[in-house]
């Protein structure tokens, strides 16, 4: 009987046990985060582990996959009214929320938080729309030129004076491509480009902000590619061309940067802020430079920035929590370890003085190249047009037919950005009159 009594209590009080382990999962809070792969670094690990013990949420980070297959849940989950709290988006993305409703406005938060004014200017302006902001950079990328030292003192020119400028970035690329054996063949050229299904997002968006063409007419109502300046720019890259290993259109997206990092046959490539880090891991002693996207004469530096945002959905669940979790992932001490980790890099002016990322290499030119960086074309479009569908099909699939014919077709540039602004203009005034 004592035995019976004993096992009755022993199995009550599991039942009341388990019953209040229950109860304190059901009310455990969840807060859910999508954000790339890749871009879940350790430091934002640790911020997610140290943000669920100081607010007793469980956060729940769902990894997206490529960016077209990533649109496609995130539509879907808009439309199902069941998004995540936080999210990380394309930047074209963020503006388009923003016009359509999707993403939360984030002015006020934003208005009365310090870090903003740590950020630079074009970077902090990137994910607004209009007079409301709907998001934060992520992190900051941006176009830059990188050159071989060695390939440069081999040829007997001043490795620590890279070319600035259009005319002397030709005259560079031609004297750096030869012949070096004698068998009619070239072994080294002064220029890469990229395979052409990424340059039209990447290094022709550069070249053409490098270019100083306005993108607008003077209402910034309709496109305007059809400038002196953008002419320029097309036979500059034709020109180019001429003095440049082409890749292979079947080439991976990395595939110039790892040529170039062997250290043997490129003179000159263009690539991402990012790159740094990548070539180092890939050649840690590997002998180059790293410079302004190269520019007209006359013209100050320019180039694009890229990276992505993140947002907090209109419809979040936990959208107070989701800003708390943000600004944590911008801490600049975690940003300053990520960036020691895996050579990413941001918009902010505290993390680019920081003394830890100061002493990496080459990071003090980087920072000031980042500071020179505004939004691409094809987000420009966007922010200034509010036509998320059209300004869409322009700042891809037009910019690449238009890439297509200056670099691979040899269209005479006039002729090209003509009928590139006469298209978009189109389209644009079609959906206007719809």
């Amino acid at each position: 009987m004592k035995q019976r009594f004993i096992l009755l209590t022993v199995i009550t009080g599991l039942v009341v046990l388990m019953c209040q382990v229950s109860v304190v999962n059901a009310k455990t809070k969840k807060l859910k985060v999508w954000m790339q792969t890749q871009h879940y670094y350790e430091p934002w690990q640790e911020v997610v582990q140290e943000f669920e013990k100081d607010y007793g949420y469980k956060v729940e980070v769902e990894f997206l996959g490529a960016w077209a297959n990533a649109r496609i849940k995130i539509m879907s989950n808009f439309a199902a009214g069941t998004p995540p709290d936080v999210m990380e988006v394309r930047p074209s993305w963020t503006a388009e929320f923003g016009i359509r409703g999707f993403a939360k406005d984030l002015t006020e938060e934003i208005s009365q938080w310090p870090a903003a004014k740590d950020f630079f200017e074009k970077a902090l302006e990137e994910p607004k729309y209009g007079e409301k902001f709907y998001g934060i950079k992520a992190f900051g990328t941006a176009e830059m030129m990188f050159y071989n030292k060695s390939i440069f003192r081999g040829a007997g020119l001043d490795p620590e004076n890279p070319p600035t400028t259009w005319d002397e970035t030709l005259k560079v690329a031609k004297t750096l491509t030869c012949d070096l054996n004698g068998d009619g063949v070239l072994d080294r050229y002064g220029w890469g480009i990229a395979p052409k299904k990424w340059a039209q997002t990447a290094s022709f968006m550069s070249w053409l902000a490098a270019s100083g063409t306005p993108f607008f007419n003077e209402e910034r109502t309709l496109v305007n590619l059809d400038t002196q300046q953008a002419i320029a720019l097309g036979r500059f890259l034709q020109d180019l061309k001429e003095v440049s290993y082409v890749a292979e259109s079947s080439a991976p997206a990395d595939a110039m940067r790892k040529r170039f990092a062997t250290g043997e046959d490129l003179g000159m490539i263009s690539g991402i802020t990012v790159d740094v880090g990548n070539i180092r891991r890939v050649n840690p002693d590997l002998d180059y430079g790293i410079s302004y996207m190269p520019v007209p004469e006359g013209q100050d530096y320019c180039t694009s920035l890229h990276g992505p945002h993140f947002i907090i959905p209109a419809d979040a669940e936990n959208p107070e929590a989701g800003w708390e979790l943000l600004k944590r992932f911008e801490n600049v001490e975690k940003l300053v370890e990520i960036t020691k980790q895996y050579g990413m890099t941001f918009p902010r002016k505290s993390w680019a003085q920081n003394p830890e990322v100061q002493k990496l290499p080459m990071m003090q030119k980087l920072s000031s190249i980042l500071e020179t960086a505004s939004s691409y074309f094809g987000l420009q479009l966007i922010k200034e047009l509010g036509m998320p569908s059209v300004t869409g099909k322009i700042g891809k699939e037009l910019i690449y037919d238009l890439y297509e014919k200056i670099i691979y077709q040899n269209e005479d540039p006039t002729q090209a950005f003509k009928e590139f602004t006469e298209e978009a203009n189109k389209l644009i005034q079609e959906e206007r009159g719809r």
